[in-house]
């Protein structure tokens, strides 16, 4: 079962849990998270992890920094942001949206890894549909073809986003 979470860049999420709706805002301590949401089973310094890692937040100097989502579009948590699941659509439909919000875009990493420095939202991806039709070729090349059924689930993978995290005022700078 997946849960939908409403994401609200430069502001935080809000997680049902149970029948109760928390607000998390960006700002807020580790306590504040923790009174919301419960305990992790793995607390660290800096951050809290959730649910097999699948939903992480980050602190700098005790104040929530960054709200990451790591579970794709298989994931139990699915962001929602602009009203749209932002795991499900196709990545290039999601840059478009966040385009429309924030032209102060960077993909360094020739669609990899693409942030929104306005709106402080970053997005990942281990594969793109170039990288992985390089990876088909390698494979290839060296007498050892990946099946039709790999390339298929790599194909799958490069069309939606892996991670999608946000993050407080100038978080990508």
């Amino acid at each position: 079962m997946k849960t939908y979470i409403n994401v609200t860049p430069l502001e935080g999420i809000e997680i049902k849990m149970g029948e109760k709706l928390h607000n998390i805002a960006l700002g807020c301590t580790k306590e504040d998270v923790i009174a919301a949401i419960g305990a992790p089973k793995r607390p660290g310094e800096t951050s809290l992890t959730y649910w097999g890692s699948s939903l992480r937040f980050d602190f700098e100097d005790d104040k929530l920094s960054f709200i990451e989502f790591l579970g794709g579009v298989d994931g139990p948590f699915q962001p929602v942001c602009y009203g749209n699941p932002v795991f499900e659509m196709e990545a290039d439909d999601a840059v478009a949206m966040f385009k429309k919000r924030d032209s102060d875009m960077t993909d360094e990493e020739k669609g990899h890894c693409i942030t929104f420095k306005g709106i402080s939202v970053g997005l990942y991806r281990e594969n793109t549909m170039e990288s992985v039709s390089e990876t088909v070729r390698e494979y290839a090349s060296t007498g050892h073809p990946l099946s039709a059924e790999a390339i298929m689930a790599e194909k799958r993978r490069a069309l939606h986003w892996e991670t999608f995290g946000i993050g407080k005022k100038e978080y990508y700078k």
